[in-house]
C-alpha cells in the first residue's frame, strides 16, 4: 500500500457518459447551472436577468425569435406569432409595428410558430417568410396609363396593393401608345431613322434572331430616338407580394413598418426567355443573405437574387448573360433532396435537406455560370431545427431513438480534402433528449445552447462550451441549466447577441425575456462581483417612516415565496452584497414585499436562487490520461484550488450512499465561508472573495465515493483544479 498524490489540472470539461476510465480527469459525472470556461475554470453559471414582460398568455411553440443587429448602438427582438409581430429594444421596451396592409402573412392556421417563419436582416429590412404560404405569380400583368413626377409618360405595373404611385415601386419600359410591329431576325434589320419611313418612338419589335424556339428573341422600344430592350407584349409578369416575404422596415423615426415588399417585375424577355423564378408555386423554406445577393430555400432549388438588388429575381437583359444576373441552381443528388436551410459560414453556403448536405461551391464572385452545389455530407437531420454557424463550422441537430445529437461541420485544413461533420455528443449520446426545438449560437464566447420541448425537459437550457487552439480543440463541455422548477418554467426560444444569450421563458402568469452574460468574468452591473439570482432585477426602495419598514414593488409575482430573496447593492457601504433575511420578507402582494428598518441606501437586486452542483467522475490511478483499473484505491483527501471565491460547499458520500440508505452511512459535509483566521474576511457584512485551496476528507474507495461541489447562494465561486490523495494497493505490484 502506497500513499500517492494525483492531480486533475482543469475542471472545464463538462460531464462524460462514457465508461469512467475512458474519461479524461478533466470530465465530471455531473454538471448542473455550472458554467466552464478556459479562463476562469468551473463557475456557478450566470444569471438570467429580467427584461421585459412579453405577454400575459401562452405562447410555448407558438412563437419565433430573432434579433436585428442593426449597429453597436441598436439592437432589437423580434417576436414572430400566428398572425403578428412584435418588436422590443434591449431594456424590454416594446417599439411601435405599423401594418398598413394588415399581418394576414403571418397566419398560420394552426402551425407552430417557432419552426414556421424564418427571418433575415439586411440594414433596416427585414425579411419574414412564412413557411406555410405558397408563391403565387402574377402573370399577364394589367397596366395603366399614368404620369410620374418627373413627367414621363409610362405604364405602371400594377401590383393591386393601393393607388399610391410612391407604394407602386416597379414599372416596366411600355410606353403609352405603344404598337407592336412584328418581328425582325436581328438587330440590324431594325428600321433605322434614315430610312424613308422612320419609326415613332413607341413602336416595339421582336429580334428573333436564329433560335427558331425563341429562347434567344428580345423585345426592343424606340425611346426618344433610340432602340431599348424591352419585355414581350403583355408578358411583363412578376410575383404576387401578398404571397411574397414581407418586410419589417425601421424607420428613421424608430418605429417598425411591417408590409409586403415590391419585388421587380419582369421587364426584359418573355415568359420563355425569362422564367419566373423556380420557388414559384412552392412553400419558401429560408431566407439568407450571401455574397451580396437575397437568397431563398425552396424544393431542391436555392434562388440568388440579383447582385445589389434584393428586389429582382429575373434577368437585367436578354442580350447577355452578366455576372450580376439572378442564380437559380438545383441540388444534384440520387435522393430526392428537399432543401430545408441554407447557412452562410466561413466565405461558403451549407444547404441542408432531411438527409443530405451540400455545399454551394463558387470562385471569387457568385455569377450564374460559376456555380454549382456538391453533395458534402449525408446524415439525417432534425428538419424542425435551423442550423446555426458559430465562426468557421456550423452546428446542426439529428435525432435517434430517445435522444438527439449534434454534430460540428467543418472543412478540413490539413492536407486532406472534402468536409466532415462530427459528433460533438459522442461523449454523452443519452444526455440531448429528443425533441430539440432550437439551437442558437454565440461565436463571440463560443458557446451553443439547446432547448427541448420533451416533458420534463421544458425548464432546462444543454450549453456547449468549447475552446479550439493552435493545437486543436482543448474544452469540449456538455452541462445543462435549470430555471427555476417551482411554477412550470418553460423555454420557448433562445437568441444570441454580443456576449449574451436570450431567452423567452414562459411562466404560470405569461412570457417574460430574460438573458444572461456568458462573457468570462461575469459583474452585476457596477459591483466588483455578480449576484448569481435568476430573474434577477435592481430595485428601488421606498422607506416607510411610520412602520418603519421598506417597501419593494417588482415587475413580476413570485409564487414561492420562500424561494425568493434579496440582495443589497452598491450603495450600502459596509453591507455590499450581504443577503436581507429572508425569514423577516412579508409578502403584502404577489409582487409587493416589506422588510422591517430602512433599506433605501441603494439599489436592491431581487432574484431567485439557484443551486449549482459538480460531481466528480470516478477516481483511477492514472498514467498521464491513462486510468488503471487494477488494485484498491482508498481515497483520503481532495484539495480544492478556487479564485475569487466567496462560498461553496463539498458534499461527500463515502460508499455512494442512496439516499433511501443515507442514515446508514451518512454524508459527510464540510462549509467554506472564505473566512481565514486574522484576516479581513473575518469582518461580519460583506461576503469576502478569496483566492487559496481548502483541503476536505473523503475516506472511501473510489469505486463507490461520490463528491460533490455545491453553492446554492446568491454569490461567486471558482474552482481551477483539485488534488486528491489516496492509498493504492495491487496485489501485482505495489507503487
Amino acid at each position: 500500500m502506497s500513499l500517492v498524490t494525483q492531480t486533475i489540472p482543469a475542471l472545464f470539461n463538462g460531464i462524460s457518459q462514457q465508461p469512467a476510465p475512458l474519461r479524461l480527469s478533466s470530465q465530471a459525472e455531473e454538471q448542473v447551472n455550472a458554467y466552464s470556461t478556459v479562463v476562469d475554470g468551473l463557475t456557478k453559471r450566470p444569471p438570467f436577468e429580467h427584461i421585459a414582460k412579453l405577454s400575459d398568455g401562452s405562447l410555448a411553440n407558438a412563437a419565433h425569435i430573432h434579433t436585428i443587429n442593426r449597429d453597436t448602438s441598436e439592437r432589437y427582438i423580434v417576436v414572430v406569432t400566428d398572425g403578428d409581430i412584435n418588436v422590443y429594444d434591449l431594456a424590454g421596451n416594446e417599439l411601435v409595428v405599423n401594418a398598413p396592409k394588415g399581418m394576414a402573412y403571418l397566419n398560420l392556421d394552426g402551425s407552430p410558430a417557432n419552426t414556421s417563419f424564418s427571418i433575415v436582416t439586411i440594414a433596416d429590412y427585414s425579411f419574414i417568410i412564412n413557411k406555410t404560404v405558397t408563391v403565387s405569380p402574377k402573370e399577364s400583368a394589367s397596366t395603366k396609363p399614368a404620369e410620374l413626377s418627373n413627367g414621363s409618360w409610362q405604364s405602371i405595373y400594377d401590383n393591386g396593393l393601393d393607388n399610391d404611385v410612391n407604394e407602386i415601386a416597379y414599372y416596366n419600359s411600355y410606353y403609352t401608345g405603344r404598337v407592336d410591329m412584328g418581328s425582325v431576325q436581328t438587330f440590324q434589320d431594325l428600321p433605322h431613322p434614315d430610312d424613308d419611313s422612320p419609326p415613332l418612338n413607341g413602336h416595339s419589335y421582336k429580334v428573333s434572331g436564329y433560335d427558331e424556339n425563341s429562347f434567344g428573341a428580345y423585345y426592343v422600344i424606340r425611346k426618344a430616338g433610340v432602340w431599348e430592350e424591352t419585355v414581350a407584349p403583355d408578358d411583363a409578369g412578376g410575383l404576387d407580394e401578398l404571397t411574397m416575404p414581407h418586410a419589417l422596415i425601421r424607420e428613421s423615426d424608430g418605429s417598425f413598418s411591417f408590409k409586403p415588399f415590391m419585388w421587380q417585375v419582369r421587364q426584359f424577355g418573355s415568359s420563355i426567355t425569362n422564367p419566373l423564378p423556380t420557388f414559384v408555386g412552392q412553400r419558401l423554406k429560408d431566407v439568407f443573405y450571401y455574397k451580396n445577393r437575397l437568397g431563398f430555400v425552396a424544393g431542391e432549388s436555392v434562388v440568388f437574387s440579383s447582385a445589389g438588388k434584393y428586389d429582382n429575381f429575373f434577368r437585367s437583359t436578354m442580350t447577355a448573360l452578366l455576372d450580376s444576373d439572378v442564380v437559380d441552381v438545383a441540388v444534384s443528388s440520387a435522393k430526392v433532396s428537399q432543401l430545408e436551410y441554407a447557412v452562410p459560414f466561413q466565405n461558403n453556403l451549407m444547404l441542408f435537406s432531411d438527409q443530405t448536405q451540400f455545399t454551394l461551391n463558387v470562385d471569387e464572385l457568385l455569377t450564374p455560370t460559376s456555380v454549382s452545389i456538391d453533395t458534402a455530407t449525408e446524415y439525417d437531420i432534425s428538419s424542425a431545427v435551423r442550423p446555426v454557424g458559430i465562426g468557421s463550422d456550423v452546428y446542426f441537430v439529428t435525432e435517434g431513438g430517445n435522444h438527439s445529437r449534434i454534430r460540428e461541420y467543418f472543412v478540413r485544413t490539413d492536407n486532406s480534402t472534402g468536409s466532415a461533420a462530427a459528433d460533438i455528443t459522442a461523449h454523452v449520446p443519452r444526455y440531448l433528449p429528443k425533441g430539440i426545438t432550437q439551437v442558437a449560437g454565440n461565436s463571440n464566447e463560443d458557446v451553443l445552447v439547446a432547448i427541448s420541448n420533451t416533458a420534463g425537459e421544458e425548464n432546462r437550457l444543454y450549453v456547449y462550451k468549447f475552446f479550439w487552439n493552435d493545437e486543436g480543440k482543448v474544452q469540449s463541455s456538455w452541462s445543462h441549466w435549470e430555471i427555476n422548477t417551482a411554477d412550470d418554467t418553460q423555454v420557448i426560444a433562445v437568441a444570441s447577441l454580443e456576449n449574451h444569450i436570450y431567452a423567452m421563458i414562459e411562466r404560470t402568469d405569461g412570457v417574460y425575456l430574460e438573458r444572461a452574460d456568458v462573457q468570462s468574468g461575469y459583474v452585476t452591473d457596477d459591483l466588483d462581483y455578480g449576484v448569481y439570482l435568476d430573474r434577477l432585477i435592481p430595485l428601488s426602495g421606498i422607506y416607510l417612516s411610520g412602520s418603519d419598514e421598506t417597501l419593494v414593488t417588482l415587475p413580476y409575482p413570485i409564487t414561492d415565496t420562500a424561494n425568493f430573496q434579496l440582495v443589497r447593492g452598491s450603495g450600502f457601504v459596509g453591507e455590499v452584497q450581504t443577503l436581507i433575511d429572508p425569514s423577516t420578507y412579508t409578502f403584502t402582494s404577489p409582487t409587493e414585499i416589506l422588510i422591517p428598518t430602512d433599506e433605501t441606501a441603494g439599489e436592491i437586486y431581487a432574484g431567485v436562487p439557484y443551486e449549482m452542483r459538480y460531481t466528480f467522475s470516478q477516481q483511477f490511478m492514472r498514467t498521464k490520461e491513462d486510468a488503471i483499473t487494477t488494485g484498491r484505491y482508498m481515497l483520503r483527501t481532495f484539495v480544492t484550488y478556487f479564485t475569487d471565491t466567496a462560498f461553496f460547499s463539498t458534499e461527500v458520500a463515502p460508499y455512494g450512499t442512496d439516499p433511501l440508505i443515507e442514515t446508514v452511512v451518512p454524508s459527510q459535509l464540510s462549509d467554506f465561508t472564505g473566512k481565514t483566521v486574522g484576516a479581513d474576511s473575518l469582518i461580519i457584512g460583506e461576503p469576502v472573495y478569496h483566492t487559496g485551496s481548502y483541503s476536505f476528507q473523503v475516506y472511501g474507495n473510489s469505486k463507490e465515493a461520490k463528491v460533490t461541489l455545491v453553492n446554492d447562494t446568491h454569490v461567486q465561486s471558482k474552482f481551477q483544479s483539485v488534488e486528491l490523495e489516496g492509498f493504492y494497493t495491487n496485489r501485482a505490484k505495489v507503487l
